[in-house]
Parts: structure tokens; sequence; C-alpha cells
């Protein structure tokens, strides 16, 4: 994903990961732990279930991105979720 900063644009290499709904859970009390798949470091609590981890940034409206908590882990993830 190529991402502008104040004066040049940087090339990010940024995980995709697709959540869904619990429909067993609605009203969101389950929380699991997403973990770094590189360094196993923790990255975001979630609701739900994760339908599929692309390799590579989805195209989405308004993108989130989060780094690994691990300062020495380079990974970067965008999370979004199916309606």
């Amino acid at each position: 994903m190529l991402m502008r900063t104040d004066d040049m644009v940087i090339d990010v290499d940024v995980t995709t990961v697709t959540l869904s709904h619990d429909i067993t859970d609605p009203q969101g009390n389950r929380i699991y732990m997403f973990h770094c798949s590189q360094c196993g470091s923790p990255v975001v609590q979630y609701c739900g279930f994760i339908a599929r981890i692309f390799p590579g940034w989805e195209p989405f409206a308004l993108p989130i991105i989060l780094r690994c908590t691990n300062k020495r882990c380079p990974r970067k993830y965008l999370f979004h979720s199916i309606v």
C-alpha cells in the first residue's frame, strides 16, 4: 500500500484481516485477542470471527492500520468487518 506523508510516498506492507459477526453473540460479550502472525505479540481485541486474512491491502473507505505491539516487528494490519 502506498502511503503519503508530509513530503514523501512510502510503500507499507499491510495484511488485511476481515471480521464477520457472531450471530450466537449479538451483544458482543465474547472478545478475542488477535496475535501477530510473525512474532506472536498481541495486536488488537475484537468481537466476532475472523473470516479471512489477506496478505496485502484490500481497498476500504476509511482504513485503520494497526501496527504490531512488538517494536522490533514490522507487521501492520488493516481490520474491517463484513456488514
